[in-house]
């Protein structure tokens, strides 16, 4: 049997890694000069039949491990239990604080973890075959979802989410893109996505009012995708807040709609609008 404890030296090692912005056995030979290749071997996280098969192999490892802290302390996990190393050259994206997105007790293979620190780093994981190391540097990937605007709206893309407002307000609409999901052996994958969209929908609901439990929800399609919809009031704040959650591409996305009183008559529908458009691209 595998052990899958961490290993303290490992870790350490992969910490030193990533400080350096090197692979591993960059490391281990850095006392040795040598010219550098003449062609790198890149292959981005989305390219896998260009990736070795180790690589490849490595990506559908399953780890009980939840995305927290930073890049750095997730390094230190990837490569003393999968042997996987990752490392970046920017120094903001190596320290941002990463939150996790599959529900608890989910098991997520690599490649689902680095999904994620891709998605909330807004940069892209690309594997370098001389180096055997993932490294993690701008652009953001593509955005697996798009929307289109009422006049007087913008978007930001915060990494985890698509926050969109009209002209002076403060919020409105977030889209967040959550973890993708896959079935370990003897696992069903509609029952793992039915859990994905149950727990996200009682965690942001919480947020607002504890009292609502699944059971209180409703199915709502928009753009052709079946909703776990709710709604609720703030209590503190009197703002109207519904949130549809759904899975598609075996991903698991969440939409919050926030709106105070005086503009929930002007705002809602233009919501309800943008919504039709809502298109995913994965």
């Amino acid at each position: 049997m595998t052990n899958l404890r961490p290993r303290p030296l490992r870790a350490f090692f992969a910490a030193i890694v990533l400080a350096l912005g090197c692979s591993p056995a960059e490391v281990q030979a850095q006392s040795r000069t040598s010219p550098p290749p003449a062609a790198q071997k890149l292959a981005p996280l989305t390219d896998q039949a260009n990736l070795p098969e180790a690589a490849k192999k490595a990506l559908q490892k399953r780890l009980d491990v939840q995305l927290n802290g930073s890049l750095a302390d997730l390094a230190g996990r990837l490569y003393s239990l999968a042997d996987v190393a990752v490392t970046t050259s920017h120094a903001a994206l190596r320290d941002k604080s990463l939150t996790s997105a599959h529900y608890k007790g989910y098991k997520p293979t690599v490649e689902e973890l680095l999904d994620q620190v891709q998605r909330q780093t807004r940069a892209t994981f690309t594997f370098h075959g001389e180096k055997s190391v993932w490294m993690l540097n701008p652009p953001a990937p593509p955005r697996p979802i798009s929307i289109t605007l009422p006049t007087d709206w913008t978007s930001v893309d915060k990494g985890m989410y698509l926050a969109c407002k009209p002209e002076g307000a403060s919020y409105a609409l977030d889209i967040y893109m959550l973890g993708k999901y896959s079935a370990a052996p003897g696992e069903k994958l509609d029952d793992i996505l039915k859990r994905a969209r149950e727990s996200a929908a009682t965690m942001f609901i919480a947020k607002i009012t504890p009292a609502i439990r699944v059971a209180d929800m409703r199915t709502e399609t928009i753009a052709g995708i079946e909703t776990l919809y709710c709604e609720a009031i703030a209590p503190q704040s009197g703002m109207k807040w519904r949130q549809w959650v759904f899975t598609a591409g075996n991903r698991c996305y969440a939409i919050g709609c926030a709106l105070r009183p005086e503009q929930d008559s002007v705002f809602y529908p233009q919501v309800q609008q943008m919504l039709k458009t809502l298109s995913i691209n994965e």
